[in-house]
């Protein structure tokens, strides 16, 4: 994951993940998973960037801790894909939409 921040919202991250997991037309309840907790992360990840921009400067502690909260939806979402044991294709392609969106 490279180190740009913010760019996009995350709001529009989790859009294309939805996209993503409504291409088949279909949400599986798997997928379901994946994007309730993908919503929270997501959540607390604009919680922390306004919070952040509030003096008008993402200072170096700031964006560390945004990187972190980015690393921690993509393995969070792993670990709800993987929670049964099992990684579905639909799965691995929120989870691979999901990598690519993040490293933009």
């Amino acid at each position: 994951m490279t180190e740009k921040l913010p760019g996009h919202t995350l709001a529009e991250y989790l859009k294309a993940v939805v996209k993503e997991a409504k291409k088949d037309g279909t949400i599986t309840p798997d997928e379901y998973d994946i994007l309730k907790q993908l919503s929270f992360d997501v959540a607390e990840y604009t919680m922390a960037l306004e919070d952040a921009q509030k003096d008008g400067i993402i200072d170096g502690t700031e964006k560390e801790q945004l990187l972190a909260l980015k690393t921690k939806l993509l393995d969070n979402a792993r670990e709800v894909a993987n929670a049964d044991g099992v990684v579905t294709a639909d799965e691995l392609a929120l989870l691979e939409k999901l990598a690519e969106v993040l490293d933009q």
